[in-house]
């Protein structure tokens, strides 16, 4: 009996040791949630005015942001998010609120990452007449590297902005929307490890001043792999292939290195507008213009910017430079300056780029 007693004590007080323990962890990741401004979605979660934590996550990514402070994270579980039920409307429960032009509106600066990456976690616009995400406030973070978003379905962009700054937008796939992929308005922004394809218009735009695109892949979208319009942006390290066109530049100071445009059916980089400057080189460019378009053909620049574009140091497909198949041409004597442009090639790169 004596012995049975001191078990039942010491029961008793590993007992009482386990629930301390385990009530200080459950208070400590609340805690931590709390000071961290970490907010949680999932497909199992139950949208209402106090969701997020991780033991009572919100279903919808527009309820956690209605939650949300400045400043705060939003993780989003696998699954799907839009229109649950496929009805055509938004805003029943569990579903994004589509409350403006955007399925899902980031309107406060907050980061949303993914916790499994884009081929998990699916923002599905299903076709109606919207961008999946639209945002509309500055100092945004919309994915990251492995822990982005695939956008899909919507008949206008994937995601759009307003004329915002100081804007991320990382490590997405926007696939199969019904203008353009990825379309970012304002300066000092960033897109970079994004992949779009499938998109009706451009893969990827760019509007504004001096933002950053750098290791995107935009393959066979409708019109431009990647759209570049404005003042001071810098390309770099970008893929665009299989595209209408590969790089559609219009603008000024634009800083265009170490990207490659490979294979799209017109042009591989067209300076597209009368008083557009641009410096490209270290790039790979052929393969492009196969298909004859205002009667060239082979064309990997063509230029319609009526001045000089020095495009030096670049690949052209062979180490003679640009010329004839297989090499890309461009240049003097090679039909694609038209408009009273001029393109300066010489001196160019004899091997392949290593773009990785």
């Amino acid at each position: 009996m004596i012995m049975n007693r001191h078990v039942k004590i010491r029961i008793a007080k590993v007992v009482a040791i386990l629930v301390f323990v385990f009530a200080g962890l459950y208070f400590f990741r609340l805690t931590q949630d709390m000071k961290n401004g970490a907010l949680h979605v999932t497909n199992a979660g139950v949208d209402n005015s106090t969701c997020g934590n991780r033991d009572n996550p919100c279903r919808s990514i527009s309820q956690a942001i209605a939650n949300a402070k400045t400043g705060d994270t939003i993780e989003v579980g696998p699954g799907r998010y839009g229109d649950l039920n496929r009805n055509g409307m938004f805003g029943e429960p569990g579903e994004e609120l589509a409350k403006d032009l955007g399925m899902i509106d980031v309107d406060k600066p907050v980061t949303l990452i993914s916790s499994d990456g884009p081929f998990m976690t699916v923002l599905d616009a299903d076709g109606a007449s919207l961008s999946a995400v639209s945002i509309t406030a500055n100092d945004v973070v919309f994915g990251q590297p492995k822990h982005g978003f695939l956008i899909v379905g919507a008949k206008a962009n994937g995601l759009s902005t307003a004329t915002i700054s100081n804007v991320t937008v990382a490590g997405n796939i926007a696939l199969a929307n019904g203008q353009g992929g990825l379309v970012v308005n304002g300066n000092a922004n960033l897109l970079h490890g994004n992949f779009a394809s499938g998109n009706l218009a451009a893969g990827i735009a760019v509007f504004g001043s001096e933002n950053e695109v750098r290791n995107n892949i935009a393959n066979s979208n409708g019109s431009e792999g990647f759209v570049i319009v404005g003042a001071k942006h810098l390309i770099r390290n970008n893929g665009a292939g299989n595209n209408a066109t590969g790089f559609g530049i219009q603008g000024t100071d634009i800083r265009f290195l170490r990207n490659a445009a490979l294979g799209n059916k017109f042009f591989g980089i067209s300076v597209a507008t009368q008083g557009t400057s641009a410096t490209i080189s270290q790039s790979n460019i052929y393969g492009n213009n196969n298909v004859p378009l205002n009667d060239l053909t082979n064309c990997g620049i063509q230029n319609l910017s009526g001045s000089t574009i020095i495009a030096t140091g670049n690949f052209w497909g062979m180490s003679s430079g640009p010329g004839a198949d297989p090499a890309d041409n461009a240049g003097s004597g090679s039909g694609c300056d038209v408009e009273g442009s001029n393109t300066t090639v010489v001196p160019f790169a004899s091997e392949l780029f290593n773009l990785k």
